[in-house]
């Protein structure tokens, strides 16, 4: 469903995300979710709403950038 609307790069950054078990594929479709929710004037990376909704940190984050 949500594949269509997310770009690869959000996808690949969530598939790592869920493989190394700092998120569930639920938590992740939650946040897709909301991402698609927001107003065009308030369109935010899914990294910038994952640590806003307090799903990961910037560590975890940043860890995960740079294994890629």
């Amino acid at each position: 469903m949500l594949d269509n609307m997310v770009s690869a790069s959000e996808q690949e950054l969530c598939q790592v995300l869920i493989q190394l078990d700092f998120l569930t594929r639920d938590q992740v479709n939650d946040a897709f979710l909301y991402q698609c929710r927001l107003p065009k004037s308030e369109a935010s990376a899914i990294e910038g709403i994952l640590i806003d909704m307090e799903l990961i940190s910037p560590t975890m984050l940043e860890q995960v950038t740079q294994m890629n």
